[in-house]
């Protein structure tokens, strides 16, 4: 027999080993791209909660009276909770001496604050946004108030 004569091929042990590497390197990537979606999936939650909150914020602009109001409400995915208040302004002159113009009571400030919460994956997660808001008070009508 000629002992120049090799086998061609790979052995079992080669195969044995590519196969490993390749099961190991689709290990990894499944993982990247399962943590990619469930951070998109995480992202889009954040963002309809942010159109939810800016709503609420835009619907409960100023209160129909001078009293705290508080409206808690839910849908299929969120709950929020929407918090009208006074403002307290301070009555006394700016640094520049001028009076505020709220200190004449023909003005007021109040203070809305929007909380959406919801669930996903055990996990509650929240969206917060606050504004202050400039209402004119009716002399007429001490209670009812329009938002500049």
């Amino acid at each position: 027999m000629n002992t120049s004569l090799r086998q061609r091929g790979f052995s079992l042990l080669e195969i044995v080993i590519t196969f490993a590497i390749v099961a190991l390197a689709l290990g990894i990537l499944s993982q990247i791209f399962g943590h990619g979606s469930r951070h998109l999936a995480l992202a889009d939650d954040y963002s309809r909660a942010l159109a939810v909150a800016e709503n609420l914020l835009a619907e409960y602009g100023a209160p129909a009276s001078g009293e705290s109001v508080t409206i808690n409400d839910s849908d299929e995915s969120f709950d929020w909770n929407v918090k009208v208040l006074p403002y307290p302004v301070p009555t006394t002159p700016g640094d520049d001496g001028v009076p505020s113009p709220l200190t004449d009571k023909a003005f007021e400030l109040v203070k809305i604050e929007v909380s959406v919460d919801w669930t996903r994956d055990g996990n509650t997660r929240s969206v917060t946004l606050e504004s202050l808001r400039m209402v004119v008070s009716d002399p007429d009508a001490p209670t009812s108030r329009q938002l500049l």
